[in-house]
């Protein structure tokens, strides 16, 4: 990195393309999590998976865009104008807000004048604005983070919250209201908290425009000075520093000499093609050239932050998916296979890259939807629940309603997993691992600038339903051999490659790591073989599929997959039936997406889900060779197969095999971090004995606590005498408020004369066992200060 020194070209340091903000709280501070505990706090404070506070990317945005807001102001001598001077470089760095520019009348301007000739264009330029710059959560140091969440912990990490009190004054009387009093959560003061950051290098190519977003930044983080709830009273004081940045004096030097802004760089063209998400597109993948065998890498994706995958809106509530599409790694190909071929966009339209879903690892693989057959009571059930037979050990508790037959007063008490993801499946006679991936619920707010308030004009309060960080993700790229990417070359280009994936990814969602692993074939993706019958076909949908019918329509039903199979098949099938039912277990499914670029809903897909299954039965044509259904497994079936849709299983072993004749799966162990210490000279030390004298002084209030509901502790420590009322309640406060004074021995010797001569004074008030007690305690004053935790 450049010296920050000015030179005589006013020459100031450049931020690199990732850095950290710093953040250190000077006083208690509270970002709240939209949640309370019934009876006990009415407003708790934002956690992270861990269970540690943490600052919110979007919180800490906020913040310094206001501050840059200020700045621009100040360097524009009063003008606030989006398109021209310092103003504008605050809407270039963080990026437009719609909702924002919606209340101020810009969109109606738009829309009022009707359409017209150039009105495509005014909706170009229209077009919300990336932002240039991309904050992460402010998280505790890694060190100290790693020594909270080890076992036992519970009560350092509970030190770092305190509960603080408060009231709502009537305006007419100036008074505390009656039933009004509250209790919230307050972070510690002294915390330091570190948020990664970077900047996008297509919106700042050259030299110069860093520069000046560089000034622009580190001129925010030194004029914001509070941040939170309640900053307007006190909490929240903060200082935010850009280490690696050039120091705050040579800004200020150098915005003295650039009161005029430089000129905004060019938009990139290919910015929106390479961060939105394409799932809109239509990238059929139908042309596939037969004979142009496959190059599999399997992927591994770690969460670094949660990942927003949006499946639909309700209300003001944006429910997640458990798994990320295909869809969302098409730009991630494209930028990084993009220097290997020519024409990456026609490759992945025609069929020859392929990326599945991102799902959960499960024993090392990649964790396939649960099929709909498998079914389990609906009282002691489950993979993981067995019943007690005669001989002791555990029957399964899963139920493959295509081999296993249930008796008929079981039929009612059954039902079949909706959700969730099985593993492979194991040698040892047991079921596979099954997982329900948990999402976490955030809330957030937009805060409307005149009232500083949320407010639903721009949004309101609104919450995300999300993947939680830590989760650890696989999918699979699939590259025809035509293209002559080796699997070599390919691992390459995926060596834990950082990316933004999904919603509101430039602050608290969707970074994540994606890396390269080796290659092991699962069971359920071998070569499928032909079942004992020949003519019969088990299909397992592993992905959505979307289909068409004759008339064009969404074929959302086992007809459109019957009759597309018969295609690709060249035969004459029909749905198997046993007992007079049909062997299907079919459901629908319904896609939303998103435009990123317009901040508008895409069409809705309709398409059959994955676990979808169903049992079918030649009934015309010669029976169905292996090659026939490698070669159907391989390519799938359906439109956008280049995405990740239509991918199937052909006569899977979990399917074939009698389930209830299998023991219950084994649950896999948590990882425990274990006890990990900081030493001195590490970083947050400091805060760790901080924290470490705090939960030492809530576990003895505690105990005390604890000890004072003891009546017979009591008389027999302090010779209380309960039948004369000696001591009173009154004398027996003051006793307790000197106690809790105490900040160590040295002051023991003090309380306890002062004890003494109360005693003495009052002595028609306390018991002479008392009174004696603390006589004695007088004469061993070293040990005076363990004694007096009795009272």
């Amino acid at each position: 990195m450049q010296s920050d020194q000015i030179t005589s070209g006013a020459t100031l340091a450049v931020l690199p393309d990732e850095f950290s903000i710093r953040i250190e709280f000077l006083s208690d501070w509270h970002v709240g999590s939209g949640l309370g505990r019934p009876g006990d706090l009415d407003r708790l404070v934002i956690r992270d998976e861990e269970g540690l506070p943490f600052l919110p990317a979007k919180t800490l945005t906020g913040i310094l865009r206001d501050a840059a807001e200020r700045v621009a102001i100040g360097l524009d001598d009063g003008r606030a104008d989006s398109e021209r001077g310092w103003y504008a470089w605050v809407r270039y760095v963080f990026g437009d807000q719609p909702n924002l520019a919606a209340v101020e009348g810009r969109d109606e301007d738009l829309l009022r004048s009707g359409p017209t000739a150039g009105m495509e264009a005014d909706l170009v330029d229209a077009a919300p604005r990336e932002a240039a710059l991309a904050i992460r959560p402010g998280r505790l140091p890694t060190r100290l983070r790693e020594c909270l969440v080890g076992a036992g912990r519970q009560s350092l990490r509970d030190a770092l919250v305190v509960t603080k009190p408060g009231v709502t004054i009537a305006r007419r009387t100036k008074s505390a209201m009656e039933k009004h009093l509250r209790m919230e959560e307050m972070v510690r003061g002294g915390l330091v908290v570190e948020a990664r950051a970077g900047w996008d290098r297509a919106r700042l190519p050259d030299p110069a425009s860093r520069r000046a977003a560089t000034a622009l930044l580190v001129a925010a983080a030194r004029l914001a000075e509070r941040l939170g709830g309640k900053r307007r009273r006190g909490s929240g004081r903060v200082r935010i520093t850009v280490p690696q940045g050039p120091s705050t004096p040579h800004v200020a030097d150098w915005l003295d000499e650039h009161t005029s802004a430089p000129k905004l760089p060019e938009a990139p063209t290919t910015s929106a093609t390479l961060n939105c998400d394409l799932s809109g597109s239509h990238a059929a993948g139908n042309n596939a050239t037969a004979g142009d065998p496959w190059v599999v890498l399997p992927l591994r994706v770690t969460l670094q932050t949660p990942v927003l995958i949006g499946g639909r809106t309700v209300g003001n509530v944006v429910e997640g998916l458990d798994f990320i599409p295909g869809t969302y790694f098409l730009a991630l190909l494209q930028r990084v296979l993009g220097a290997h071929v020519t024409d990456m966009a026609a490759a992945i339209q025609s069929g020859r890259v392929r990326i599945a879903p991102a799902t959960i690892e499960l024993d090392g693989q990649r964790g396939l939807p649960v099929p709909a057959a498998l079914h389990y009571p609906k009282v002691g059930g489950g993979f993981y629940n067995g019943f007690d037979q005669a001989d002791g050990t555990k029957a399964g508790g899963v139920a493959n309603r295509f081999r296993d037959r249930l008796p008929e007063k079981d039929n009612r008490y059954v039902k079949d997993y909706r959700r969730g993801y099985v593993g492979p499946l194991p040698p040892n006679a047991q079921l596979p691992q099954y997982r329900q991936p948990k999402l976490v619920l955030r809330m957030h707010n937009t805060i409307r600038d005149d009232i500083q308030r949320p407010h639903e004009d721009v949004g309101g309060v609104y919450t995300y339903e999300a993947i939680p960080a830590g989760t650890v993700l696989r999918t699979e790229l699939r590259v025809r051999r035509s293209l002559q990417l080796d699997e070599e070359t390919l691992r390459g280009c995926f060596q834990q490659l950082p990316y933004s994936i999904g919603r509101s990814k430039k602050d608290d969602y969707g970074s994540v790591r994606v890396s390269a692993v080796e290659a092991s074939q699962p069971d359920w993706l071998e070569k499928p073989r032909v079942l004992e019958d020949p003519k019969r076909l088990l299909v397992w949908l592993v992905s959505d599929m979307l289909l068409r019918d004759v008339s064009l329509s969404a074929g959302s039903t086992v007809d459109a997959l019957r009759v597309e199979l018969q295609r690709r098949l060249d035969c004459k099938l029909k749905i198997r039936e046993q007992d007079g039912h049909r062997r299907v277990f079919v459901r629908a499914n319904r896609l939303e997406s998103w435009q990123t670029r317009w901040n508008l809903p895409r069409p809705s897909l309709i398409c059959l889900a994955a676990g979808s299954c169903a049992e079918f039965e030649v009934i015309e044509g010669e029976s169905i060779s292996d090659k026939d259904l490698l070669a159907l497994q391989e390519e799938g079936l359906g439109e956008r197969r280049a995405e990740g849709y239509g991918m199937l299983c052909i006569n899977a072993p979990l399917l074939n095999k009698r389930l209830l004749e299998l023991a219950p799966a084994v649950k896999p162990e948590r990882e425990d971090a274990g006890n990990r210490f900081l030493s001195d000279g590490q970083e947050g030390f400091e805060l760790a004995q901080q924290l470490e004298l705090a939960a030492w002084r809530q576990q003895l209030e505690r105990t005390a606590s604890e000890r004072a509901l003891d009546e017979r502790f009591r008389d027999r420590r302090l010779g209380l005498d309960r039948e004369a009322k000696k001591p009173t309640s009154s004398q027996a406060a003051v006793v307790r408020n000197g106690i809790r004074r105490l900040r160590g021995p040295q002051d023991a010797d003090g309380l306890l004369l002062w004890l003494e001569h109360l005693a003495s004074l009052r002595a028609n008030r306390w018991p002479a066992k008392t009174l004696h007690c603390a006589r004695d305690k007088r004469d061993r004053n070293p040990v005076a200060a363990g004694h007096l935790v009795d009272l």
